[in-house]
């Protein structure tokens, strides 16, 4: 887990790419689902190792299960983190990892164990994919 200083820093790295100029955006919706209400926005910049993934409309997480945001780049899933919607059904997870510093092949949302796996073990809730 982090310190308040260490999450200060990376709080601040984040707004620092999320407003730069060529920071990019990508919109998860629900594979077999375009019309749900449940979506993402996964924003990032070439070259920083840093992204953020927001979640909306989501229901909490059934008992001992999570929202776990996944990142592929090439053939190894990159775990984002944990997605704990608010009253409101949003989340924000901000992740920090080198291979972050380029566009994914693709991301998902999936319901998982909270026990941390190296690969979505769930059908994907939202998802996105450059293909």
């Amino acid at each position: 887990m982090f310190s308040g200083r260490a999450e200060l820093g990376r709080d601040e790295r984040a707004l620092t790419m999320l407003t730069s100029s060529d920071s990019q955006a990508l919109r998860l919706t629900a594979p077999r689902n375009p019309e749900s209400p449940i979506h993402g926005v996964y924003r990032y910049r070439p070259g920083s190792p840093i992204a953020v993934l927001t979640i909306s409309n989501f229901p909490p997480a059934s008992g001992g299960r999570v929202y776990r945001a996944w990142a592929l780049r090439g053939e190894t899933w990159v775990p984002l983190g944990d997605a704990s919607p608010d009253a409101s059904g949003h989340a924000r997870l901000i992740a920090e990892h080198p291979a972050l510093s380029s566009r994914p092949d693709r991301l998902e949302l999936t319901m998982e164990p909270e026990i941390l796996g190296t690969a979505p073990s769930g059908p994907a809730l939202i998802a996105w994919s450059s293909q």
